[in-house]
């Protein structure tokens, strides 16, 4: 399930309704840029932080595909939560890499995941993928993890 796709659509009737005649023209469109993911994985009420930079591996994810990162416990995985919902707008794939950060996480051993979906509304992902590598997280502590897929 694409968790961003019902706060993206909330947030766009939101944005809609506050929106003025901007006009539009190729020029008005936005520089691509890496995404940069902050939140909170569904149901955490922890009180670390964990943060860092990821790579996709080669032929995942075209520019504008929507990326989805989830915190992997070894039982179940949970999706991260924008702080701001306008953020899950930047969450669009640029290249292959992205920057993150998790807030109130749990003490716990953990991996991450991602789930790529085309642009476009596909519900199913095109690509997901479990880090190699783990972090473990200590009450308050501020954890610098690099995934590698």
């Amino acid at each position: 399930m694409n968790l961003r796709k019902g706060f993206l659509s909330l947030g766009l009737g939101l944005f809609s309704l506050a929106a003025t005649d901007c006009g539009s023209s190729d020029d008005d469109e936005p520089e691509c840029t890496a995404p940069v993911i902050h939140g909170t994985p569904f149901g955490f009420q922890g009180t670390a932080t964990v943060h860092g930079t990821g790579s996709l591996p080669a032929g995942v994810g075209a520019d504008g595909a929507e990326l989805d990162l989830l915190v992997n416990t070894g039982n179940a995985s949970y999706g991260v939560l924008p702080m701001n919902f306008t953020d899950v707008l930047a969450w669009n794939m640029c290249g292959r890499s992205f920057s993150f950060e998790l807030d109130q996480m749990e003490a716990g051993t953990y991996r991450l995941d991602y789930d790529i979906y085309a642009h476009g509304g596909d519900t199913d992902p095109s690509a997901t993928r479990t880090s190699t590598n783990s972090f473990t997280v200590t009450d308050g502590a501020d954890v610098e993890f690099d995934p590698i897929f």
